[in-house]
């Protein structure tokens, strides 16, 4: 007759082997799934002490009972140690998790031209915490929306045509094409974004306090980046430089650049391009500009916003979301608090910037320099109901999207009436110093 010890032991044993095969599997079936290979091992691991434990069915009797107690422990340790790892893995995994700020998925992105029946939106998940903490993942690959990518270009953007002197060639000349996006060092995150969202061509390196995205390869210009604007068009004055930067690209194409009359009539191009020729470059080619007038920079403005993520793309490098705090005599704290939110842009861009205000159904546009026009919007029920709920559903990327966060935080203690109070006023105080501090640290 079999013992009975041993009929337990059994049991225990084939539990264990079930537990391990379980745990294998996971392995093997989630190695895309960080989180999930980590419980597979977790579970692979418990059942070797689980193995462990039951196979000294009577430890004291078998080893003593100093190893029953270290097994007692390691078993301990080892499970602790894994569970720990999970809890680690999860939280770096939550924190960074597309709308882990304020829950708002960012995956709807259903064209929005007018953004009036947001009025009804009364609050947002903003939390203003016991610790203020900012921070932008410089690491984590986020997928980008094409309307977003177009218009982060508008902002950001150039289409630019080098030209300089090399003797290697016939014409004297050398002709090249690139596609720049230059940013703050403390936004590679994004350029790292933008590169991954072209497929990861062209290079992204940091000098000094810029970093820069550049695809200068005229295949990879042809097959990924004009396909790209093709489709989704950009609607600022940036679209005449990229007409004119792809009207020198098919020259290029068809190494026309090589001979002396495509050269010319490149140089006529890029004359007309961004900030125009160099001293050397006129110099140079002054028979060809004088008897050839630069290329006319026409174009029809857009008449209203293509996409929501366009507006979430320019904002990104062009936007601006500010807290005002400053002196007066009819609050009792002494103190009065203004949030507001702006774009500034060229005059030549006064006819897009004007389709801001019915795409937003608010603010205001104003020329505050001689060449320099600028929307705005300071009314606080505008910011609450129209301007914040938009950017939650379509979300500033980049450190634009710290400002934007803090921007949240702070207008949520004014709806609620803190900023009336000492406490509620050293709050907001404390969101802009720690703002302050990390935007200074990142420089």
């Amino acid at each position: 007759m079999v013992p009975e010890q041993f009929v337990i032991l059994n049991k225990n044993m084939s539990l264990t082997l079930l537990l391990f095969l379980i745990g294998i599997l996971g392995f093997v079936f989630n190695r895309k799934n960080l989180i999930l290979m980590l419980i597979s091992i977790e579970i692979m691991l418990l059942s070797i002490t689980f193995l462990i434990l039951v196979s000294s069915v009577n430890i004291d009797d078998i080893i003593g009972q100093t190893y029953a107690i270290y097994i007692i422990v390691v078993a301990g340790a080892e499970s602790a140690i894994g569970l720990a790892i999970l809890v680690a893995f999860y939280r770096l995994a939550s924190h960074y998790a597309p709308g882990s700020i304020n829950r708002a998925s960012t995956s709807n992105i259903q064209s929005l031209n007018r953004v009036s029946d947001l009025r009804k939106v009364n609050s947002y998940p903003f939390k203003v915490p016991g610790t203020f903490i900012r921070n932008y993942s410089t690491t984590r690959v986020m997928s980008l929306h094409p309307w977003f990518v177009t218009g982060f270009t508008d902002a950001e953007g150039c289409f630019w045509i080098g030209v300089r002197n090399d003797p290697r060639n016939k014409t004297g000349w050398c002709v090249q094409a690139f596609f720049q996006i230059a940013l703050h060092k403390k936004d590679v995150a994004l350029l790292n974004n933008i590169q991954s969202y072209f497929g990861g061509i062209g290079t992204v390196a940091v000098r000094g306090e810029r970093c820069y995205f550049i695809v200068s390869s005229l295949k990879q210009i042809i097959k990924v980046i004009i396909p790209h604007f093709d489709a989704h068009p950009l609607i600022t004055n940036k679209l005449v430089d990229y007409r004119l930067w792809k009207s020198i690209i098919s020259i290029m194409e068809a190494k026309r650049h090589l001979t002396v009359e495509g050269l010319n009539e490149i140089i006529r191009m890029k004359s007309s391009l961004n900030l125009g020729l160099s001293d050397e470059i006129q110099d140079a080619f002054a028979e060809t500009l004088s008897t050839n007038p630069n290329q006319e920079r026409s174009w029809n403005p857009a008449e209203s916003i293509p996409h929501g993520m366009w507006m979430a793309g320019f904002t990104s490098g062009e936007g601006s979301f500010f807290v005002n705090i400053f002196k007066s005599t009819h609050h009792r704290v002494g103190y009065q608090v203004r949030l507001g939110f702006e774009i500034a842009q060229h005059i030549r861009d006064e006819l897009t910037m004007a389709t801001f205000t019915s795409f937003f159904n608010c603010g205001i546009i104003s020329r505050y320099s001689e060449d320099m026009v600028k929307y705005r919007c300071t009314k606080f029920s505008d910011l609450n109901t129209l301007i914040i709920p938009f950017f939650k559903e379509y979300l500033p990327l980049g450190n634009k999207l710290l400002d934007f966060e803090d921007f949240g935080k702070v207008a949520l203690l004014l709806e609620n009436k803190a900023h009336l109070t000492e406490e509620g006023l050293n709050s907001i105080r404390k969101i802009k110093a720690v703002a302050c501090l990390m935007n200074s640290l990142r420089k």
